[in-house]
């Protein structure tokens, strides 16, 4: 029962495009003519945002359009927080389209120009610096953004779209109306290539919609700041394994806000539990192993109570912990293949076979671990019948 009657009957993607403004225009204004510090306000205005659209009454309204406005709506709540954890002196000098930046790309320009730097430094150590190598490479500045990357893009959209629309078509003979409706994890007497089609082609649907929205929001906030455009994702389904999945190839625009949500703040609260291992202060002290294997996984956590409340918001369904299981698995599977990859003697054949495994080995590994526990993550949509609704929709075959 909501708090809040609704007689107009407003759509849900109303509310929440409606809150998402509100709350941060009350954020910068507030920031600007009060003392308040900026992280109390960020804070403050990101559960203003997370809770309000709890409490009215809406419609379901267009699902498509339901699922971008609420991945931007999530988006937007861990981008008040992501303020949160600026100094409040450098938050109350932005302008502001200079807040309206860093809200959109993480950066304005003094500090993309000192992250660049930091990145920089990183991608030319040896060990350490894959993932900021990478990000550096997938950058494209504005100067290179001309016709003939717009022509790649355009062709990339095509296939997307297409792959789209072969899942929703297979989705149309009703793979959600058996009962139970997707192959259950842990269930081996289950196992067929139907069932695992069944998994992939709304897991598909669901990546392709959410990357899809995102290279059309952001090439147009891209333009109009005339700034670097950070692709969303980096070819997902060809990870090597769950650490290369989460750290570097997906969703990485939020990967960098939880970083500085969970995984920096994780980190400094164990330094104070564990002395310098190193008396000699000259020397770079890198902290225990242990220390980031608690800070990542402290990030699942994290992550699957964002998405308990994405499927209560969206779906207007009870939680039942799906989502927080599918981060805790993940969360576990990532955080172990480190810790037993490293802690096997490089001496040992074992370690010598895993170090050298043919990437196409690894690769197909990960792909079906990743559809083995995919039904945790989709089974809220099937309940709700989101999934059904997504897959009666007009396609072009």
């Amino acid at each position: 029962m909501k708090l809040v009657a609704n007689p107009l009957f407003v759509p849900l993607w109303e509310i929440h495009a409606v809150t998402l403004v509100a709350a941060h225009v009350l954020f910068f204004a507030l920031n600007k003519a009060t003392s308040i510090p900026g992280s109390v306000l960020g804070l403050a205005a990101a559960a203003l945002q997370l809770t309000l659209p709890l409490l009215v009454d809406t419609t379901p309204g267009f699902p498509l359009l339901i699922v971008t406005v609420m991945f931007m709506s999530m988006l937007s709540a861990l981008r008040l927080m992501d303020v949160a954890t600026v100094p409040s002196a450098t938050s109350k000098a932005w302008s502001f389209p200079e807040y309206v930046e860093y809200c959109l790309t993480l950066d304005t320009k003094p500090m993309r120009d000192y992250r660049q730097a930091q990145l920089v430094k990183r991608a030319s150590q040896a060990t350490g610096g894959r993932t900021a190598r990478r990000f550096l490479e997938r950058q494209v500045p504005p100067e290179k953004r001309n016709a003939v990357y717009y022509a790649n893009l355009t062709m990339w959209i095509a296939a997307q779209w297409i792959a789209y629309n072969i899942c929703i078509y297979y989705m149309e003979f009703g793979p959600f109306e058996r009962n139970p409706p997707l192959m259950q994890p842990f269930n081996f007497a289950r196992i067929s290539l139907k069932n695992l089609a069944d998994v992939l082609a709304p897991t598909l649907t669901i990546c392709i919609v959410l990357n899809l929205s995102y290279v059309f929001c952001f090439h147009a906030i891209v333009e109009l700041f005339r700034i670097p455009y950070n692709p969303m994702m980096d070819n997902p389904f060809i990870s090597s394994s769950f650490r290369d999945f989460w750290s570097v190839r997906w969703n990485m625009l939020v990967k960098q806000t939880l970083h500085r949500l969970t995984f920096e703040p994780t980190m400094k609260f164990l330094s104070l539990f564990s002395g310098p291992r190193n008396r000699d202060s000259s020397k770079d002290v890198r902290p225990p192993a242990w220390h980031a294997a608690v800070a990542a996984f402290n990030a699942f956590i994290f992550s699957g109570l964002m998405h308990e409340w994405l499927i209560f918001a969206l779906m207007d369904i009870p939680t039942t912990g799906e989502q927080m299981v599918f981060f805790l698995i993940h969360g576990v599977v990532t955080v172990g293949q480190v810790v037993v990859v490293l802690g096997i003697p490089r001496k040992w054949k074992l370690r010598s076979a895993i170090d050298n495994m043919p990437l196409p080995v690894a690769m197909l590994i990960t792909d079906i671990l990743m559809i083995w526990f995919a039904p945790f993550f989709l089974n809220p949509y099937v309940r709700s019948e989101f999934l059904t609704k997504i897959s009666r929709l007009p396609t072009v075959f």
